[in-house]
């Protein structure tokens, strides 16, 4: 029997979006233990003092041929700097944006880096502000947050309105090697994070955290799915290991996570695009949550 078009492209489509689906990628639970049923932890206790930098060592899951690379992330109280941006001294986001003087005048975002070939990026922002990371966690429970988004592309332009679910569980307790250092019964979260534009894009990001007590996060393996439509669908997927510690020199105090801001704004740097996807900087400026965000309890780092 002949198939129609409509019936070859959605086997062909299905086979694309499962295909990424197969790489075995996700960490093993052969080493968790489980967390005891009526237990509640208290994130803050996992979580660093606030200022503070890291530096990761990143490496490609899917193409194992290339090099590891160094990734350094700088946490002050109310805004994260990872990569490209973690060497940029930067004010408010709001600042960047200006009015067009066309004759129907625009919102624009101007960006804080120059626009060359190299770089490909989004800027976002939530409302209501998305709680990056509840406060608690417990076995068998998960916390979810959902915002509205407003996207602007690397042209300052703003592109069609969507929204983001973050979903937060804890897994367990498990003790690793980050790049020969050991961390005894890190506590080990799974984060789903689900971006969609109506009609143009689809985006799934799943992350496998785990916190080390007092120092915060020292593995973390993620995988990236974009979905353009109709059915063009890319995936990445990388591992980030803690290789250096140091004091941040931004602030002149230091002071313990608590339920504190959330995500307001949000700047993503792409260093490589379609068809293999890499992220080569975040900016995130925090804000306090909302009153029904603030119930559930967040602490964003």
């Amino acid at each position: 029997m002949r198939k129609s078009p409509r019936v070859l492209l959605a086997i062909v489509g299905i086979f694309i979006l499962t295909e990424g689906c197969s790489q075995a990628w996700r960490p093993s639970m052969e080493s968790v233990r489980e967390v005891p049923p009526v237990a509640v932890i208290d994130l803050a206790d996992y979580l660093p003092e606030v200022p503070h930098s890291r530096v990761y060592l990143r490496s490609d899951l899917r193409h194992t041929e290339e090099a590891v690379t160094s990734y350094e992330r700088h946490v002050e109280r109310m805004r994260r700097r990872d990569g490209v941006f973690s060497g940029l001294e930067l004010g408010d986001l709001t600042r960047y944006f200006v009015q067009s003087e066309d004759e129907e005048p625009e919102r624009y975002f101007k960006w804080p880096v120059p626009q060359t070939g190299r770089w490909l990026g989004f800027f976002m922002e939530f409302d209501p502000p998305l709680v990056y990371m509840p406060a608690t966690v417990r076995r068998d429970a998960q916390t979810q947050c959902r915002s509205s988004i407003r996207l602007f592309d690397f042209w300052g332009h703003r592109l069609r309105p969507g929204t983001v679910e973050r979903i937060v569980r804890v897994e367990g307790f498990e003790s690793i090697v980050a790049d020969k250092v050991s961390y005894p019964e890190c506590l080990r979260l799974v984060a789903e994070t689900r971006v969609r534009i109506p009609w143009s894009a689809r985006v799934n990001l799943t992350e496998y955290l785990w916190l080390a007590r007092g120092i915060g996060e020292v593995r973390r393996v993620e995988r990236l799915g974009v979905l353009v439509f109709p059915f063009v669908y890319f995936h990445e997927a990388f591992a980030y290991e803690l290789a250096a510690e140091q004091e941040s020199a931004v602030g002149a105090t230091h002071s313990r996570p608590s339920r504190g801001p959330a995500w307001a704004r949000l700047a993503i740097l792409l260093d490589r695009f379609l068809p293999r996807l890499r992220v080569g900087g975040v900016l995130v400026e925090h804000t306090q949550p909302t009153p029904q965000a603030a119930e559930d309890g967040s602490f964003v780092p």
